[in-house]
């Protein structure tokens, strides 16, 4: 019999946190999953500790790639192998709360949309390694009404905050989907270092399709301590621009296409290099980079297939075990 859930670990050299987060997913709450850790060519003792892990944990499945590729890589490894009837991902350094898959599927299911269709999220908190925890104040009541967030989880809203660069939401640790929903968005994209959880989201949004968010932060998520360095030659910001821009100008207007380009070089500037590079100055390097690419393609339409994204269409994955 299937499990519910299967639930994909990328890792790379992590032994440090992973059995913390291994051991969120064993918690869940009235819900079955099979743990899917992908090693992403480690070089310390994750090897070891998930042999270790096995002898007292049947559900968990261990598979390495022999080099680094990347974190897309490694979740697209685990999405090949998955056999439960919903997917979800989590990073080696997040936690979830025990409820979390419970109350996700619970929202799935009352929601009304179809199965096939749909992307689940939630709200997170975040800690640092001293264990100190705290939940933006945005998700929070005020004086007994409704977080600020409350009046996006209806139609069409929540779509355009998220598409419009605002992606509180749609970051790996957080997604839940049915495994047709999965295999209908197709693959994470290797090939961009940096937002390749956002770009999934997008992808899944400007192809018409629908993301919901549970209002309760289900998970932690640990904020690094530095800035992770990413290359220059990153595609990232252009392909994302060239990719979604016109889909976005066309289905909302050029105001939502121009707040999706604005956040875009926000998210450089904070995710590239270092937490003191100037706003301006990553705003100019993106500019560099956008007018650096031949405009001879034309952009991406929602309603085509991101052959670029999927290299061929819809992923295959394992028919599931009955």
């Amino acid at each position: 019999m299937a499990p519910q859930v299967s639930v994909i670990i990328p890792t790379y050299n992590r032994a440090s946190c992973l059995p913390d987060a291994i051991s969120t997913v064993q918690q869940q709450k009235d819900v079955t999953c099979e743990i899917i850790v992908v090693d992403d060519g480690s070089t310390d003792t994750t090897p070891q500790l998930i042999a270790d892990l096995q002898k007292t944990n049947p559900n968990l499945v261990y598979l390495r790639h022999g080099e680094n590729k990347g974190v897309s890589a490694a979740r697209n490894t685990g999405i090949r192998q998955a056999q439960g009837t919903y997917i979800a991902f989590l990073d080696s350094d997040d936690l979830w709360m025990p409820e979390k898959l419970a109350k996700q599927l619970d929202h799935l299911a009352k929601s009304g949309l179809a199965t096939d269709e749909t992307f689940c999220a939630s709200y997170y908190s975040m800690r640092d390694r001293a264990g100190n925890t705290k939940v933006d104040p945005s998700f929070l009541p005020v004086n007994g009404k409704p977080s600020a967030f409350t009046h996006y989880f209806t139609g069409e809203s929540l779509e355009r905050v998220i598409v419009a660069g605002r992606p509180w939401f749609a970051f790996g640790s957080s997604l839940v989907a049915h495994r047709d929903a999965i295999a209908k968005n197709g693959f994470f994209h290797e090939e961009i270092g940096m937002g390749e959880d956002y770009e999934y989201v997008v992808r899944q949004i400007m192809a018409k399709r629908r993301v919901i968010v549970t209002p309760e932060p289900l998970i932690s998520y640990l904020v690094p301590e530095s800035k992770k360095t990413y290359s220059r030659s990153d595609p990232y910001p252009a392909f994302m621009a060239n990719s979604y821009k016109c889909a976005i100008a066309e289905r909302w207007g050029e105001t939502e296409a121009n707040l999706f380009i604005k956040a875009l070089m926000f998210n450089y500037a904070v995710l590239n290099e270092s937490p003191k590079k100037s706003w301006t100055r990553a705003e100019k390097e993106f500019r560099v980079k956008i007018e650096s690419i031949p405009v001879a393609a034309p952009c991406v339409r929602p309603d085509k297939p991101f052959d670029c994204v999927l290299k061929g269409g819809m992923c295959r994955l394992p028919k599931a075990a009955l």
